[in-house]
C-alpha cells in the first residue's frame, strides 16, 4: 500500500509519499500554498501514477478560533475533492493519533508545538526524507504512520476472512 500523507494548512500544505521501486525507493515530498488547487490536482495525479492508492489527511485540530477551523475544513474539503478526481482513496488521521504513534519516545509525546515539530523533523530524517520545513516533516510522518497502520489492518482483515 502506498500512501500520500497530507498536512493541510492555510498557508502551506505539506505532502509526502514513497516513490520509486525496489532499491530506488525515495521520499517525494514538498509543500503547496493552501489555495493552489491546480498544483494540488497535478501533484495528486502524479502521485497516483507513481502508485499512490490512498491519502492520509490530518484531521482538523480543535483550536480556539472557529473561523480558522472553518477555513481549514474548507482546505481539507478541496484536498479530498482533488484526491477523488485523481482516483485516490481518502482517510482521515487524527493529529494526536499519528503523533502518539510516531513521535512518542520512551512512551512520552513531546510537549508543546515547537518540540513536536522538531521531533517530526528528526523522525522524517531518520526515515530517509530531507524535509525543508515542519509541514513536509509532518506529511512524511503521517504517510509512514498510515502506511504501517493500514497495512497491518488490511492483513488482519484478510486473516479473518480465511
Amino acid at each position: 500500500m502506498n500512501v500520500i500523507g497530507i498536512d493541510p494548512s492555510l498557508r502551506r500544505t505539506g505532502w509526502a509519499y514513497v516513490a520509486g521501486t525496489g532499491r530506488t525507493r525515495y521520499w517525494a515530498h514538498g509543500s503547496l500554498r493552501g489555495d493552489d488547487d491546480a498544483g494540488l490536482l497535478a501533484l495528486l495525479k502524479e502521485a497516483a501514477q507513481a502508485g499512490v492508492t490512498h491519502a492520509a489527511i490530518e484531521d482538523v485540530y480543535l483550536g480556539k478560533n472557529f473561523r480558522t477551523a472553518a477555513v481549514l475544513a474548507e482546505v481539507r474539503g478541496r484536498i479530498k475533492g482533488a484526491c477523488a478526481a485523481a482516483g485516490i482513496e481518502v482517510r482521515d488521521v487524527a493529529s494526536m493519533t499519528w503523533k502518539a504513534g510516531v513521535l512518542a519516545f520512551s512512551g512520552r509525546l513531546p510537549q508543546g508545538r515547537k518540540e513536536q515539530k522538531a521531533a517530526a523533523v528528526m523522525v522524517a530524517q531518520a526515515l530517509g526524507a530531507n524535509p525543508r520545513n515542519s509541514d513536509e516533516a509532518d506529511a512524511v510522518c503521517i504517510a509512514d504512520y498510515a502506511r504501517r497502520t493500514w497495512t497491518t489492518e488490511a492483513r488482519a482483515i484478510a486473516r479473518r476472512r480465511k
